[in-house]
Parts: structure tokens; C-alpha cells; sequence
């Protein structure tokens, strides 16, 4: 953990210089505050806010990030709620408090996924669904932050995460929808920069590279995981000579936007097109028809997510933890059997 020590030290002043620029007391010349600033950026010094940090060195807190864009709000969605619900009861059973950091990303824009652990406010971390840019996966390993991330992969570094198998629950739930006699298959994708969203269209693939499936490219439509997103893949569907007879979309929001526009447009679910979504929402029982879902179990992975934290912030070191856990098939009204 880098202190104002350290500071001092790259900024070739005193302790006590480098505490008066920080909190902006006292009077330093301008030249060296420059330096100061200039060392506290390059050494990604932040603040100690916490008082009890400060004494003991924990905190006894985690904290959980998640990125959200202006299109998308993951907060209060099923798949936020879900992983909350494990993670929390991790926590009481560890008797630990959580922070929750809501990130809205806009163009151009990089996060600082790791402040609220710079700052020592936390004692590890668990990011949902994060895009890290190098140098903080850099930060992570060297400096042996407690971390674990939910919904991205990290192979190549030693960073521990939390997954479901997305890739094969595609493939697998598409293996059995073409035994249903489909094999005009659309697929609406989600976010690009979200692993879990290339780790669903590379399963997709998988199946067309298979079955040899003749899939034109305006059937592999973009999607942002939104309810609007669903609307418009259906709307670009219809604009079309020839429709699929089943789309899978990437998450169930947008297979239920899919489903809405589908009503409105007169196109008859399961009879006219067939819709399949990911994640197993509640909501998706309580659609006319039930919408069929790829179920993947999040308050499990929120829950493993915390006690892989927990043994981390106890038992610091750099070996990587890996929980891959299966998705399963959550049959539903919306899937029409071909067979005749």
C-alpha cells in the first residue's frame, strides 16, 4: 500500500509538505505542490479516509463495483439483485459490512474500478461485469489486491473470477432447439465489451460452424441487453424477405422486448417465431407465453464470489481462483416443437 511516505519520498520533500497538500493546509509553494501532485498521480496514492483502516489495517468491509452505460441500468435488474442476495449473505455470515459503487460509463470515459480500495475504505473488492483496462489488471497482480470478478475472464493474468458457462450453455440449449426441427436461427447479441456477451456469440458460432447452419449475417443482430434493443432486432427481423422461426437473445430483458414488439406486430409467439432468453429472470413465468430461458445461478456465484474474497483479504497471496459454474435450460411457452 503506498503511503504519504512513499510520496514524500518520489516528490523529494517532507512528510509533513506532503500532508499539507493533501489536505490542502498550510502553504506550499506552487513548484512544489506540482511535484507532490505529480508523484501522488504517478504512484496512484489515494487518501486513507478510515479511521479504523488506519489503526488496524482493515476495515472489515468489501466493496462490490458495477459498471452500468447510459443505455443499460443494472441496478435494481434481476441479475444485479441475484448476485447481491449471495453476496450479502456471505457477508452476514462473515460479519462483514459491503459498500456498493454504481459506475455509469459514457464514451471515451475509463473507470477507476480500484478507488474505493485505494482509498482504503474497503478490504477487497468483487467487480461485476468490469472492463479493466491493462494497467489496473497490472495493479491487481503486483500489488496482490484482494479482488474477484463476476462475468469477465482472466486467463492470462492472476486475477481470480467468477463465471457461469455461457459459451456451452448457448451451444448446448442450440443443440437442442435445432433436435426441435429449427435451423433458421437468429441470434441478438449483447454489449461486445461484456465477456460474458462474446463468450454467448462464440457458443452461437460454435453451433452454425457444427451444423453447418446457413444463418444470413442480418440474423446475428446487436443488442445492448435493453428492452429497446429486443424491439428493434424483432423490427429489423420483420423489415426483411424471411424471418427465423426461433431468435436467441443474449439476455432475458431483451427477449422479453423481442416478445412485446412481437405482440404489437402481430407475429405469433410460439407459432410465427420462437424466443429463447439468458439468465432464468422470475419475470420470464409471469409472460403470456412464459418466456423459455437459459438459467444461469447467480446467487450461488454471488455468494462463492464474497468467500473467495473473504480468503483472500484473510490469507493474502497471488494464486488464482476459478469458479465456472453451469447454466440449465428453463423451459417455457415461447419454444415451439417443429417436429410436427
Amino acid at each position: 500500500m503506498v503511503t504519504q511516505s512513499d510520496v514524500a519520498r518520489r516528490a523529494q520533500v517532507s512528510f509533513i509538505t506532503v500532508s499539507r497538500v493533501v489536505n490542502n493546509k498550510g502553504n506550499v509553494k506552487e513548484d512544489t505542490r506540482e511535484r507532490v501532485l505529480k508523484a501522488i498521480e504517478e504512484l496512484k496514492y489515494y487518501p486513507n479516509t478510515c479511521g479504523r483502516g488506519l489503526h488496524y489495517n482493515k476495515v472489515n468491509s468489501i466493496g462490490v463495483v458495477m459498471a452500468t452505460t447510459k443505455e443499460v441500468n443494472i441496478h435494481g435488474t434481476y441479475y444485479y439483485n441475484e448476485l447481491m442476495i449471495g453476496i450479502e449473505q456471505a457477508c452476514i455470515n462473515n460479519a462483514c459490512d459491503m459498500l456498493i459503487s454504481m459506475l455509469k460509463q459514457y464514451p471515451g470515459q475509463e473507470f477507476d474500478y480500484l478507488k474505493l480500495y485505494y482509498e482504503r475504505k474497503v478490504d477487497g473488492l468483487i467487480l461485476v461485469s468490469s472492463k479493466l483496462s491493462k494497467s489496473q489488471v497490472k495493479d491487481i497482480v503486483t500489488r496482490n489486491i484482494p479482488c474477484v470478478v463476476i462475468g469477465e475472464r482472466f486467463d492470462k493474468a492472476k486475477i481470480s473470477y467468477v463465471d457461469s458457462d455461457n459459451r456451452n450453455g448457448i451451444f448446448t440449449v442450440g443443440e437442442y432447439v435445432i433436435q426441435l426441427g429449427h435451423r433458421k436461427m437468429a441470434f441478438l447479441k449483447g454489449m461486445g465489451s461484456h465477456g460474458h456477451a462474446v463468450d454467448r456469440l462464440n457458443g452461437f458460432n460454435d453451433l452454425i460452424h457444427k451444423y453447418q447452419l446457413n444463418i444470413p449475417k442480418h440474423w446475428i443482430l446487436d443488442g445492448n441487453f435493453s428492452v429497446e434493443s429486443g424491439r428493434q432486432a424483432l423490427r429489423t427481423l420483420l423489415a426483411g424477405d424471411e424471418i427465423p422461426t426461433v431468435i436467441l437473445c443474449s439476455n432475458d430483458t431483451m427477449a422479453l422486448g423481442v416478445l412485446l414488439e412481437a405482440k404489437e406486430a402481430g407475429v405469433r409467439v410460439p407459432d410465427d417465431l420462437s424466443i429463447i432468453g439468458f439468465d432464468g429472470v422470475d419475470t420470464c413465468r409471469f409472460t403470456n407465453p412464459t418466456l423459455t430461458s437459459i438459467r444461469q445461478p447467480l446467487i450461488e456465484m454471488g455468494n462463492a464470489a464474497a468467500n473467495m474474497l473473504f480468503h483472500k483479504v484473510k490469507q493474502p497471496d497471488n494464486s488464482q481462483e476459478i469458479r465456472i459454474f453451469p447454466v440449465e435450460l428453463l423451459p417455457g411457452g415461447s419454444l415451439k416443437d417443429l417436429r410436427g
